[in-house]
């Protein structure tokens, strides 16, 4: 040994106890969370993908009464994906534009 240094030696006395329950404080903490304005948005959503999901089976004709058997998947699809990208492009310039007002 040389003076001035302690041994370091690992006992089982330095062993660090780990607690798990720290993944599930942090999911339902309410400071600065997400997961509520997630939620008002997602179950509304749901509620009414699951109302048009009943519809569908009890009035199986109501999407031609409606005119709704002309658009296909495809189109759907299309519209869905500029909508996302729309977003996502604003968000992204945005996020661009406030990091170099910052540097």
């Amino acid at each position: 040994r040389q003076p001035g240094f302690k041994d370091v030696r690992p006992t089982s006395l330095d062993m660090i106890d780990y607690e798990e329950e720290w993944l599930w404080k942090l999911l339902v903490r309410l400071d600065g969370a997400v997961a509520l304005k997630a939620v008002f948005f997602a179950l509304p959503a749901a509620a009414f993908a699951v109302v048009l999901l009943v519809l569908d089976d009890e009035y199986p004709d109501l999407r031609a009464q409606c005119g709704l058997e002309d658009v296909s998947e495809s189109q759907i699809w299309t519209g869905v994906t500029a909508i996302v990208l729309a977003l996502l492009s604003f968000r992204t310039s945005q996020a661009l534009r406030r990091f170099w007002e910052g540097t």
